[in-house]
């Protein structure tokens, strides 16, 4: 039996208000567990920003704080992110479970294949980030600074900042599965991307000039080297899953 005639023999039709009904509540439970979260975080927050700061800022920078609610919006805004990465593969098993009625087995099988593939890159790209990028930039940028003036550094733009880095290199590091969709899709062939490598490498580079400006060049060259790996990670990838 097909998975198509398959799927139209168990099909329940449901009402509308019963969908709503359901997304209700998952999103009320998502809330929930997500606030527990966030107050189970937030008293160990400021311990988590120490951390984070000496590990990642020049050891003789101290953090400053310019309004009265900075420290305590800072502390919200931590507890927030850890929560929301403790709770995110629950998040994806509510999210499945709401749309697992409406999906055909080979879309089932599709989404258990490529989420964890891309979880798998964000996770590398923010580590990435954290452990190699973030500490040289600040280190370089602060140093320069103190050439000139006394560094007096806002621990909430300071982790502005880094957030904004890590996430931008989770987000980099999807490229692999976004080549990988465009070959699906027809929108390249698999051919020409192997035959256009130079090309491929030369824009790539290119961008890291916009994603992590550098004035030493250091993070733009790891950049580089990150994206060729992940291109080739890309065209590896397609041989593996094939739906």
């Amino acid at each position: 039996m097909s998975d198509i005639a398959y799927n139209l023999l168990n099909d329940v039709q449901r009402p509308i208000n019963e969908h709503l009904d359901e997304f209700s509540k998952r999103i009320l439970f998502f809330l929930r567990v997500l606030f527990l979260f966030v107050m189970l975080l937030y008293p160990f927050s400021g311990s988590i920003i120490q951390i984070i700061w000496k590990e990642l800022v020049p050891f003789d920078s101290q953090m400053s704080i310019y309004s009265p609610l900075e420290w305590i919006f800072l502390r919200f805004k931590v507890s927030f992110l850890f929560a929301g990465a403790l709770y995110f593969p629950l998040l994806l098993y509510e999210s499945f479970k709401f749309m697992e009625s409406g999906l055909y087995s080979h879309e089932r099988i599709f989404l258990i294949k490529v989420v964890p593939c891309s979880l798998i890159l964000f996770v590398c790209g923010t580590a990435i980030a954290y452990c190699l990028i973030i500490p040289h930039a600040l280190q370089y940028f602060i140093f320069t600074s103190d050439e000139l003036a006394s560094s007096q550094i806002s621990c909430q733009k300071t982790f502005s900042a880094i957030t904004n880095l890590i996430f931008g290199f989770g987000f980099t590091f999807q490229l692999p599965l976004l080549i990988f969709f465009s070959i699906k899709m027809g929108l390249v062939e698999l051919e020409w991307l192997r035959k256009s490598r130079f090309f491929m490498y030369t824009f790539l580079g290119s961008l890291t000039f916009f994603i992590s400006p550098d004035p030493t060049f250091m993070s733009q060259l790891i950049l580089s080297m990150l994206f060729v790996i992940l291109f080739e990670a890309s065209l590896l990838l397609f041989k593996i899953f094939q739906f």
